[in-house]
């Protein structure tokens, strides 16, 4: 899994892509990166470029998503994720083209054959596929974290090396990480060697951080959802639905996402709209409501009502809180 640029403020917009003449004349590249997403599959995105960014697979596949989206400042975002099954354990590229480029840029990923979910401070195990039995040599775990160098942990019958992390805990065929941190998502590969062969396994670690959410009426009178904290970033959505919805994210410094989605329809005073947030760390939506009123008023879940809260979100006094 690697990754060439960190992620920067990215905006969806519903909104159709204005004419040709508003688009820059001198070419602007794109930051480009390519990881596993949280159903596994490869994903390869060309953010901030203009013109838009052209993404191919090697090997190709009829099992591709391709969706591009032009940003607030006009710039282009496209996202293509490469859903082909059945080939777990073997390498995909990603190949972008753009005009800024002097060559195309080609990335590569290994297939997991297996996705482990944790929440940020709780125990993952991991499992070698193949039992070595009482012939054992070695067992080797080789990881590449998504945020940190290669590194890796080795264990015969009588010595054991970890140059990753003393939380990691190794035995013949098990890695115990005691209390996950973001740090700890990315590839980990099990080579088990015994007196029959070698034998190695791929396993995808994600490392969930469920985000905090808020709704409030923000100063220009729109409700305002976000989902502060969470990794990966959270999905929101609105209802009603509207066309005249933006939503941006961000990553921080703490590799944890923040998404703020703002709700601009017009002419819908006294009307109730629902902010409903999800994230694999939730085992259900978190849906919250607000009355649009006339003038600027801030709501909030009851349970997000401190004074703390309320006074980073707000900033200012005059916030109410939501019924339970």
């Amino acid at each position: 899994m690697r990754r060439n640029s960190s992620m920067d403020m990215r905006t969806d917009r519903t909104s159709s892509p204005p004419d040709t003449q508003t688009l820059w004349a001198v070419p602007i590249p794109p930051s480009v990166s390519l990881m596993i997403n949280r159903d596994g599959s490869p994903e390869c995105r060309a953010v901030g470029g203009n013109p838009a960014a052209d993404i191919s697979w090697i090997p190709e596949s009829d099992n591709v998503t391709t969706r591009s989206r032009m940003e607030p400042d006009n710039t282009w975002t496209v996202i293509s994720t490469y859903s082909e099954h059945g080939i777990s354990g073997r390498e995909v590229k990603c190949n972008v083209s753009h005009p800024a480029f002097t060559h195309p840029q080609i990335m590569s990923v290994l297939i997991p054959d297996v996705v482990v979910s944790v929440v940020a401070g709780s125990v993952g195990i991991l499992h070698c596929a193949h039992d070595p039995g009482d012939t054992f040599i070695m067992s080797t775990w080789y990881v590449l974290p998504l945020y940190k160098a290669l590194c890796y942990m080795s264990m015969t019958d009588n010595n054991t090396f970890n140059n990753c992390t003393e939380r990691a805990k190794q035995d013949k065929m098990t890695l115990k990480i005691l209390d996950t941190e973001i740090t700890d998502t990315g590839e980990y590969t099990c080579e088990v060697i015994n007196a029959e062969g070698t034998f190695k396994n791929n396993i995808l670690l994600q490392v969930l951080v469920p985000p905090s959410v808020s709704l409030m009426i923000n100063r220009d009178g729109s409700p305002e959802c976000r989902a502060v904290g969470g990794n990966p970033a959270a999905d929101i959505s609105w209802i009603p639905e509207s066309d005249n919805v933006t939503t941006r994210r961000g990553m921080e410094s703490d590799n944890t996402w923040t998404v703020i989605s703002t709700y601009s329809e017009h002419g819908i005073s006294g009307r109730d709209v629902k902010c409903n947030v999800s994230h694999p760390a939730f085992t259900h939506p978190q849906i919250m409501s607000v009355l649009i009123p006339g003038g600027a008023l801030a709501m909030f879940p009851r349970s997000w009502c401190s004074s703390e809260v309320s006074a980073q979100l707000l900033g200012g006094p005059g916030g109410q809180c939501l019924a339970a």
